[in-house]
């Protein structure tokens, strides 16, 4: 397995969950990964690929105000969109089937689970 040159990749992170967003930080600080952005709403994470030249972002699937699913269609389908091709790996909280297929079909490159260990974290997102 080829290690991953975390020092020139930039992630966006979307989480609702401030505590869940610092345990990713601190994995992010650990690989020392060169850039992160994070936030709590997927409106702004979009808005901030604007600013932020992501690598690859890492997107909460289940949120109140833009679900995983709906995020991967904006950032492929929108004309505005600053990176249509950008990897997004979503991140799942619980379960949930139709949401998940819905994400797969909009064109996500992976899925890693909440009570995933540190280091399968990270690599799940290198390998987006």
């Amino acid at each position: 397995m080829a290690l991953m040159e975390w020092s020139n990749t930039r992630i966006l992170l979307v989480h609702s969950d401030i505590r869940v967003r610092q345990w990713a930080h601190d994995i992010f600080h650990k690989y020392k990964v060169a850039g992160v952005q994070s936030t709590g709403s997927a409106p702004i994470g979009y808005d901030l690929l604007g600013r932020f030249a992501a690598d690859v972002a890492v997107v909460q699937l289940q949120q109140n105000d833009m679900n995983g699913a709906e995020f991967t269609r904006k950032i492929r389908g929108d004309a505005a969109s600053p990176n249509p091709q950008l990897p997004i790996v979503l991140f799942v909280d619980a379960p949930n089937p139709e949401l998940l297929r819905t994400a797969c079909e909009a064109g996500i490159e992976g899925i890693v689970s909440k009570s995933t260990e540190p280091e399968k974290f990270i690599k799940r997102i290198g390998d987006a």
